[in-house]
């Protein structure tokens, strides 16, 4: 207690100096709980993903997370080290079922993804999932934008105004603090085709 009180009366004889001492001190403080705070959320990303550990994400050399689409079957022929692979590419598309539209983060990939990322099958069945490039597979979030609690199971949808998919399952979330994020999975071929159409090609 006379700590306490021998201390307040040097603040007091130097207001001015005890208050940007003290500020500082509080400023210093607030940056390295929030430095510590983003990191530690940094590192939780993608680490309740089931076997993280085993999975690898090839960065072109200009930074960027794209790569030639023929890599992973040339990765695949030359590392039998390697199990499984899968190609991704990112996109938001209106999504049209019955003359409404919603936008939903679209993952156009293959039937590797769901072995890479073993996510749940809540509705349909796993062994159904990209047999044909005209279906697609929605997340529980994704199904719920645009059925709301109606099964989607065997529903048409339309992407873009352009191609018709079937929808042939439903799988859990993509987790929240994931580097991946989609509501929607279709086949990588379709959205091939549909380039191929939109610049003029059959």
């Amino acid at each position: 207690m006379k700590a306490l009180s021998i201390y307040y009366r040097i603040l007091s004889r130097n207001k001015v100096f005890s208050l940007i001492s003290i500020g500082g001190f509080s400023l210093s403080l607030a940056v390295v709980v929030l430095l510590l705070s983003f990191i530690r959320s940094e590192k939780q990303y993608d680490q309740s993903i089931p076997e993280v550990g085993q999975i690898y994400r090839i960065l072109s050399n200009d930074h960027s997370a794209y790569i030639p689409e023929q890599a992973r079957d040339k990765l695949l022929s030359e590392f039998p080290q390697i199990k499984t692979a899968t190609k991704v590419v990112f996109g938001n598309s209106p999504i049209l079922y019955k003359k409404q539209n919603t936008d939903l983060r679209v993952l156009h990939t293959d039937s590797g993804f769901f072995r890479v990322f073993s996510l749940p099958v809540v509705a349909g069945q796993r062994e159904a999932l990209f047999r044909d490039p005209h279906q697609a597979v929605l997340t529980e979030s994704g199904a719920k934008k645009i059925f709301g609690e109606v099964n989607p199971i065997g529903e048409i949808l339309n992407i873009s105004h352009e191609h018709d998919v079937e929808v042939v399952a439903v799988v859990q979330d993509l987790p929240e603090k994931s580097s991946l994020q989609g509501e929607m999975f279709c086949s990588a071929e379709l959205r091939i085709q549909y380039s191929l159409t939109s610049n003029g090609e059959k």
